[in-house]
């Protein structure tokens, strides 16, 4: 016999949640990648060095878009709550998408901060509002109202082929076709959250408090040069090591405001201060790096050790909040310290990666590569439309008898190869990607592909 279910009623919310625990839910993404070359130096753009372009941090802001795939993916086959899951799931997948959420996101939120900054200072105010209105509150707009019925169908379609038994059914494509043919293709919108895009309307959040901001500390005198020999001093003079414990302790006294071990989950439209004092201040952290931008040169020597601790750090931050989660579920306290290391080290993941790893790809992918440049034009679209296929494509191989680890490895692959081709045929030279990514289309190309 042929048994369908409804899917749960919580798919309505479809709000995109991490791990770290049963208790928490949470996510995670991308911004486009900024066009024209910076120049080097904190003096005025037209006084510094030959003007470069930041090859090796567009490719690591490309590749914290996609990790956020392999968490949306993971999340199936992970210990903790999802949208969907599958019913085989893997310890080993639950740390790796934990240790994911830690560091991915304050790192994302800390170079959107330097590329702000770098397109202020480079084209004022005015054409900033522009073209971030342009390349953020567009694709949200438009992306949100695409990718909600999308997301809500694809969670639907995952509940109801879970609940068909394939062999009654005929084999895997008559149970996928019996699924279609008995799920409801209606979209309730009445609690509808901001999906994986809610990164798009903080970030909207934070321009417009640099727009209100910038002109006030410019014209503040020598009180502003007084604060700018001291930022100096503490990010590349003697007292960086100062600057460090600064960083770190003010960013864990508002990591301390969440209410689980972690970050929380940004669920609807209106704003959670808490988080947004959290990704606040790592876009604050970035803006300052853009006016001292020569300690990117600088941390390219000893990005090796910084990796190294920021690889330690994430795994001790993972069983920590892990741990905290484990203790809240049997209904044991888990106590404050317990807590607070989970928020410390989450921090300390974060910093000696966000060093690390800057170091480390501006060293090595400094020179412009034509793979590289692929890969960072097409990830924030990739990034924008791969929650349906992250859904529905582990769901499409529940019947596969593999472990959870390859069946994951797998969907991740087979969502980027499907999202890679879409916008290979249907993005890449059309109007989309002159709006996600600020480039022409080639000539004709426009008309040919669609808009």
């Amino acid at each position: 016999m042929v048994t369908i279910s409804s899917p749960p009623s919580s798919y309505r919310s479809t709000v995109v949640a991490v791990p770290p625990g049963p208790a928490v839910r949470r996510e995670n993404s991308g911004e486009p990648a900024d066009r024209r070359p910076d120049t080097g130096g904190r003096s005025d753009p037209a006084a510094g060095p030959t003007p470069r372009r930041y090859h090796g941090l567009d490719a690591l802001r490309a590749l914290l878009m996609c990790l956020g795939i392999v968490l949306h993916v993971g999340l199936c086959y992970g210990d903790g709550p999802w949208l969907w899951k599958d019913a085989r799931s893997s310890g080993v997948v639950w740390v790796v998408t934990t240790s994911i959420h830690i560091f991915r996101m304050p790192l994302f939120f800390a170079l959107a901060g330097f590329f702000a900054a770098m397109v202020y200072a480079r084209s004022g105010a005015s054409k900033f509002a522009v073209q971030r209105f342009e390349r953020i509150a567009v694709p949200l707009g438009v992306g949100w109202f695409v990718l909600f019925p999308l997301v809500a169908l694809s969670i639907v379609f995952a509940w109801t082929y879970g609940a068909v038994d394939v062999e009654a059914a005929g084999g895997v494509g008559a149970a996928m076709a019996l699924a279609l043919q008995h799920m409801p293709f209606t979209t309730d919108w009445s609690d509808a959250g901001p999906l994986h895009l809610w990164f798009l309307y903080d970030l909207l959040l934070f321009y417009a408090a640099a727009l209100m901001l910038a002109p006030v500390c410019g014209a503040l005198g020598p009180l502003r040069r007084l604060a700018s020999n001291a930022l100096d001093a503490l990010v590349l003079g003697s007292w960086r090591w100062l600057g460090a414990a600064l960083a770190i302790t003010a960013a864990t006294l508002a990591m301390l405001q969440m209410r689980v071990a972690g970050v929380e989950t940004e669920e609807s439209w209106r704003p959670n201060l808490p988080l947004l004092t959290v990704y606040g201040l790592w876009f604050l952290i970035g803006w300052i790096g853009w006016g001292r931008r020569e300690v990117v040169e600088h941390l390219q020597r000893g990005w090796w050790w910084r990796c190294a601790l920021a690889a330690v750090a994430t795994v001790a931050a993972a069983y920590a909040i892990l741990a905290w989660h484990m203790r809240l579920e049997r209904g044991a306290p888990p106590g404050p310290w317990l807590f607070f290391a989970a928020q410390l080290l989450s921090v300390v993941s974060s910093w000696f990666g966000l060093l690390g790893l800057v170091g480390l790809c501006e060293r090595f992918l400094r020179r412009e590569s034509r793979v590289v440049r692929y890969f960072v034009d097409s990830s924030y679209f990739v990034y924008l439309a791969h929650l349906p296929l992250a859904l529905a494509v582990p769901a499409m191989l529940r019947t596969w008898d593999a472990g959870a680890l390859l069946k994951c490895a797998v969907a991740v692959c087979a969502v980027l190869g499907a999202l890679l081709l879409v916008y290979q045929l249907f993005v890449r030279h059309t109007v989309v990607a002159v709006l996600l990514n600020g480039r022409r289309p080639r000539a004709g190309a426009a008309l040919r592909g669609g808009a």
